[in-house]
């Protein structure tokens, strides 16, 4: 017969286990921002660096403009979006096109900015993770429940494809 694992408590938790604790409703968040942003709807988003729209789903992820996924970028919403799986995973975030698209919208001091915070450690806590959580579930219940408010307050679609 297999065991079964122990669920930890919180008090135990190592700062993975709280990563993937928040990575579901901050990749949930980002997805819904870029949809609304791109689409006006929450239903539909187009990808950040191919254009193609795709329903959210499996097929749409929130994908890094600085790979490897390390602390200091993991969580910044900066240089997180949507980005269809093609994109992301079989063309390794297809950075070119991706470039293009950060200068545009941010900027090149923004880009200088995360490309330098690649290297730097950040301490996360459990409190940040805890209060970031609670944000982007709010944010996310927030835009589900009021897509037409916000559809009405977005802004011309700036992140369609560059």
């Amino acid at each position: 017969m297999a065991k079964r694992k122990k669920c930890k408590s919180k008090d135990e938790w190592t700062i993975t286990d709280w990563e993937k604790w928040l990575w579901p409703v901050f990749s949930q968040y980002i997805r819904l921002r870029d949809a609304l942003i791109t689409t006006g709807t929450i239903w539909k988003c187009a990808c950040v660096t191919c254009g193609r729209v795709y329903r959210i789903g499996k097929q749409l992820q929130a994908g890094h403009f600085i790979p490897g996924r390390t602390r200091a970028v993991l969580f910044d919403e900066r240089g997180v979006h949507g980005q269809c799986y093609r994109c992301n995973k079989h063309l390794q975030g297809a950075w070119p096109p991706y470039y293009k698209f950060m200068v545009k919208v941010y900027g090149q001091d923004v880009v200088e900015e995360l490309i330098n915070l690649y290297n730097q450690d950040m301490e996360l806590t459990p409190e940040w993770f805890e209060q970031s959580y609670e944000y982007y579930s709010w944010a996310v219940d927030f835009m589900r429940e009021n897509q037409q408010l916000v559809e009405s307050n977005t802004p011309e679609k700036a992140m369609c494809n560059v």
